[in-house]
């Protein structure tokens, strides 16, 4: 889960099951389901990682005539970097793309062209994931949840409504 209003699914081993040749197929039925049950329309974005999906999502799909896009690696030239505003890419707000303007990078583009040494060194571990992100590459892995891990104490307080610590 995203956020509340978002959801990545990895439906790869599932098309199968359901007779989907594609992962768009796969999506029209979810957005068929979801609005027979709920009675709303679903935007989805697909991608082969769910940064790409993410960018589908947001840059193509809520613009598309059948709320779907789709992103893959062989199209990032003509997506991904296509994108009018380093704000509109996943991950980089205002105030980091006024830093990245500072360096000279005014687009996705440029960020994909960019020196990742630099960008490591200005930004940490983030600019290195910026440079990856730019080229689209995302190694987030969707699996199980990893255990939640038990409490190791408990607190209960109460607020009195008054001091008590003299006698009246």
């Amino acid at each position: 889960m995203f956020s509340v209003d978002e959801s990545f699914l990895d439906v790869t081993a599932s098309l199968s099951y359901f007779h989907c040749e594609t992962a768009y197929k796969m999506a029209r039925i979810i957005q068929r389901v979801v609005y027979n049950h709920v009675g709303i329309y679903v935007t989805v974005g697909i991608g082969d990682n769910p940064l790409l999906a993410k960018l589908a999502l947001d840059n193509g799909a809520k613009h598309s005539p059948d709320f779907i896009a789709e992103w893959r690696y062989d199209r990032v030239p003509d997506t991904v970097w296509q994108l009018p505003s380093l704000t509109d890419f996943c991950g980089i707000g205002r105030r980091m793309a006024k830093r990245l303007n500072r360096l000279g990078i005014d687009s996705v583009y440029e960020l994909a062209q960019a020196n990742p040494h630099l960008l490591q060194e200005t930004f940490g571990v983030m600019g290195l994931q910026l440079y990856a992100h730019s080229w689209g590459i995302d190694r987030t892995f969707l699996g199980k949840k990893a255990p939640h891990k038990a409490e190791k104490s408990f607190g209960n307080s109460q607020i009195l409504p008054r001091d008590y610590a003299r006698r009246d």
